[in-house]
């Protein structure tokens, strides 16, 4: 558990006036979880809430009325003719975020997709004709029957997420651009924000230009990876697999020079 971070949860919680000021992106990008691609899956946040007090999401196709009707629902689980809710987190906080509130005026991103790295015509007509309307939205929630729990594990979290974002220049908006790395990446059924995950030999790939922006961070790669999509995961051979028992279809795997040390 962070401390700190989590009396800063409690401050901004009491004091709407706290909460209002522009967002302290040091705070949430420590230690964080970033999950690309999430849709309204709550699913890095039931593994790890209590450890992770800080997720981030980007989806390039998520509209902001769907956000704000998952989030009103208690961030459930989607399941076939509608939701499963099971009440273990209560909203405390939300409001939109500027993107002021994010990145400079101006600001673009540095490493950039081209017509060599294959499916480009897809990814613009994406970004053109499919994406949502860009949005940030940022919500705080308390762990409901925390009490019961270890008391290292934190009562409270944060979810900052990205509606209509390419997952690629959001990773570099924040993480780059900062000079740190989110301590857990998560990539679960990846879609359009790896822009050109394909079929090859009927083996499901991902394309290596997520790895180039990940390779472009000063810091490196994610201490964590969390998915269910390992074998196809262009930078796997980074990682091996530390943990089985957050579930039976999902990894954790760790970045071998830390496991290494």
């Amino acid at each position: 558990m962070n401390e700190q971070k989590q009396e800063w949860f409690k401050s901004i919680i009491e004091d709407d006036n706290e909460f209002n000021k522009s967002l302290n992106l040091n705070y949430l990008l420590e230690d964080s979880l970033y999950y690309p691609c999430p849709w309204h899956d709550p699913t890095p946040i039931n593994s790890f809430a209590g450890d992770v007090d800080s997720f981030i999401y980007a989806d390039l196709a998520e509209k902001s009325k769907d956000h704000l009707k998952w989030i009103k629902l208690g961030l459930p689980r989607e399941i076939p003719g509608g939701w499963k809710v099971d009440n273990r987190y209560s909203l405390v906080k939300k409001r939109k975020i500027k993107w002021s509130e994010i990145i400079p005026n101006n600001w673009v991103p540095t490493i950039n997709p081209i017509r060599s790295d294959g499916n480009y015509d897809q990814l613009k007509r994406w970004q053109e004709e499919l994406a949502a309307p860009r949005y940030v939205y940022w919500s705080i929630w308390k762990i409901n029957d925390i009490e019961d729990q270890e008391k290292e594990k934190s009562k409270y979290f944060s979810l900052l997420y990205f509606g209509g974002c390419e997952m690629n220049a959001v990773y570099q908006a924040l993480y780059n651009r900062h000079n740190v790395v989110p301590k857990i990446l998560t990539i679960i059924n990846p879609g359009m924000g790896f822009w050109d995950c394909k079929y090859i030999d009927n083996k499901y790939i991902t394309h290596s230009f997520f790895n180039r922006v990940l390779e472009a961070n000063l810091k490196g790669f994610p201490p964590y990876l969390y998915t269910d999509r390992y074998e196809s995961i262009s930078f796997k051979n980074r990682y091996e697999k530390i943990l089985d028992e957050k579930s039976d279809y999902y990894g954790l795997f760790m970045l071998k020079k830390y496991n290494n040390e």
